[in-house]
């Protein structure tokens, strides 16, 4: 109710902006891109994004941030980025015929560009329940009908025209998210797919900064756990004793580990695992720390996680991941739900321990999964994937 309540005060104090899209006009060259409610230069659009500003000379794309810093680091790369409430970033959003987001309209600037229409990259291969498929989502004191319509023509969540996925399981997902809807569901691969397979040592060199260790034969793989969120935004995922066994046994077979929580996740340290994980292997980075996830994957050698899509495109590098959830039971009661059975259906094996990963059968059990997922399911060239997003978008504006 309160998000709802926030999201209207909002979009009333904006609302000339609103009215001013109405009377300026459209430009179709110009696109805006924008990720994680405009906080984070990352995700599907940066990788589109740099792909046209690099390549493309119809387009004329422009980031669009609510964060300075994220403003004068796209700059530095060589591209034009204004800050969503600058005269410019006002301008291009007014002007721009195209909004590409990640996760909604209030990635970029949800006002100015009203007009604009919307086409979202999705952030991933959902496993748990959205959309029309989440009973939850819609406050019980308003009908479904009614609840998502306000929600389709608002500003800050206005509906896009389409919605790109990176599998045909991931398409019967959001299809089934979004029935009742006219968004328009399109299997295209992922542009971060590019990120992926081409960065390499970023992770290595975060390590070498927080820790001063560098990749040599003490250790010379990484487990990075990548625990997320859960809807109850009160849960702490509980690391202790346990976990520090765990991460002994790790750094014992060379391997360093990095615990990379979701940013709305909140980690409840054991008083003594803390002091203990410092003397090992071990580094807890944050979403400050590597903003971008996926620019990291490629110096990953073995990916953990609860109910993180991370997987899905984890499993294009053909590498082991996990399904590791102490709290399944508990999760499936009172969140969301999910999609199939757990570890039915995704690329990563589902463990019962955290020290199963070190298995050597079970690693290749792991790889063999991911391997057979990608088979039925394709993925990995992020260039073809910017080529038929840009094709698909230009057919519609």
């Amino acid at each position: 109710m309160l998000a709802l309540v926030r999201r209207g005060l909002t979009a009333t104090v904006f609302l000339p902006l609103v009215m001013l899209s109405f009377v300026v006009r459209k430009d179709s060259s110009i696109w805006v891109f924008g990720a994680w409610n405009g906080m984070q230069y990352s995700d599907n659009p940066r990788y589109l994004f740099e792909s046209l500003s690099d390549r493309e000379s119809t387009i004329h794309p422009v980031w669009i941030s609510k964060s300075h810093e994220v403003v004068e680091k796209v700059k530095s790369h060589g591209h034009l980025a204004y800050h969503w409430l600058s005269l410019k970033g006002i301008f291009y959003s007014l002007r721009a015929s195209v909004a590409v987001v990640s996760h909604s309209a209030d990635d970029v600037n949800p006002f100015a560009s009203y007009r604009a229409k919307v086409f979202k990259i999705t952030h991933g291969t959902p496993m748990k329940r959205m959309g029309r498929d989440n009973e939850a989502a819609c406050p019980g004191y308003l009908p479904r009908g009614f609840y998502d319509y306000v929600r389709s023509i608002s500003p800050q969540r206005k509906s896009p025209v389409i919605a790109f996925v990176s599998s045909e399981l991931s398409k019967c997902r959001f299809e089934s998210a979004y029935r009742g809807s006219s968004i328009t569901v399109v299997n295209s691969g992922y542009p971060r797919w590019k990120g992926i397979v081409e960065s390499q040592g970023i992770l290595w060199q975060v390590i070498e900064r927080e820790t001063g260790i560098r990749r040599d034969g003490r250790f010379s793989r990484i487990i990075m756990y990548a625990p997320t969120r859960r809807a109850n935004r009160s849960f702490q995922l509980k690391l202790g004793p346990d976990f520090v066994d765990f991460v002994r046994m790790a750094n014992e077979q060379d391997y360093f580990v990095v615990l990379r929580p979701h940013p709305s996740l909140l980690i409840d340290m054991d008083a003594e695992a803390g002091p203990e994980l410092s003397k090992l292997g071990f580094l807890e980075v944050t979403c400050q720390q590597i903003n971008d996830i996926n620019s990291t994957l490629q110096d990953v050698d073995v990916l953990l996680t609860d109910y993180s899509s991370v997987i899905y495109d984890f499993c294009i590098l053909g590498r082991p991941s996990f399904l590791y959830a102490p709290d399944l039971e508990e999760y499936l009661a009172s969140d969301t739900g999910l999609y199939a059975a757990y570890g039915e259906t995704e690329p990563a094996l589902k463990v019962d321990s955290l020290a199963a990963v070190l298995n050597p059968e079970v690693l290749e059990e792991a790889v063999a999964r991911a391997e057979r997922f990608q088979r039925l399911h394709g993925g990995g060239d992020g260039m073809e994937a910017c080529s038929t997003i840009v094709k698909r978008i230009k057919e519609r504006i």
